[in-house]
């Protein structure tokens, strides 16, 4: 695949747009490959994969960039321990779409 970087940024959005998160913005950063609302001082984790800890850089100063982001802290998996295979059942999962 090439993209052996693979950190998860954590973004703090402006008050009220926990109602409004700035989802549509930020699933036009290629490097975004999932979007999930989290609890605690975060509102949003992003699982971003870059081929490189240098194109990893500029990913939160895109996110930062957004309107409504207040903040982001990112961190980097140094090596995956085990990562299970999604086992739907036979079914096809619903992406929200």
């Amino acid at each position: 695949m090439g993209l052996g970087v693979l950190p998860s940024c954590r973004s703090k959005p402006a008050p009220g747009w926990a109602t409004r998160p700035p989802r549509d913005a930020l699933a036009t950063i290629p490097e975004i490959q999932e979007l999930h609302f989290i609890a605690g001082p975060a509102t949003l984790l992003a699982k971003v994969r870059t081929a490189t800890t240098e194109g990893l850089q500029d990913v939160p100063r895109r996110i930062f960039t957004v309107e409504g982001v207040t903040g982001t802290n990112t961190i980097v998996v140094l090596d995956a321990a085990f990562e299970r295979p999604l086992d739907t059942g036979g079914r096809v999962p619903d992406t929200g779409d």
